[in-house]
């Protein structure tokens, strides 16, 4: 704010718009933490969204590609590394009802990689 003369009725639209700015950008923040996270997320994430959760095997060499098309078809997804299997396997979970954006990314991915 640029003033010549800084009088009590100047200085308190300054701290008045002040307080506006201050109270819109937390709102924002606010609304913004409710939005549920998009992409790579992790299972407990995931589990959190209460939309039913189906998982995938996939091996370590796939993983880069297949992040590639869940960023591209705005897959939620979860990796987790299964230990027990040699060599190591991930699993790839997923929201229930991101079904039909799973099998299109999966279609595309392997139309790629054959």
């Amino acid at each position: 704010m640029r003033t010549t003369k800084m009088t009590a009725d100047v200085l308190k639209k300054v701290i008045a718009a002040y307080l506006r700015h201050q109270k819109q950008k937390s709102a924002e923040k606010k609304a913004q933490k409710n939005q549920p996270k998009q992409g790579k997320i992790t299972v407990k994430e995931l589990a959190k969204q209460n939309a039913g959760m189906t998982n995938i095997e996939i091996t370590p060499k796939n993983i880069k590609s297949f992040e590639r098309y869940a960023r591209k078809y705005g897959i939620n997804y979860a990796l987790k590394k299964d230990k027990t299997k040699d060599p190591p396997v991930y699993m790839v979970f997923f929201k229930g009802r991101d079904q039909d954006a799973i099998t299109a990314a999966f279609r595309e991915f392997s139309q790629k990689e054959i």
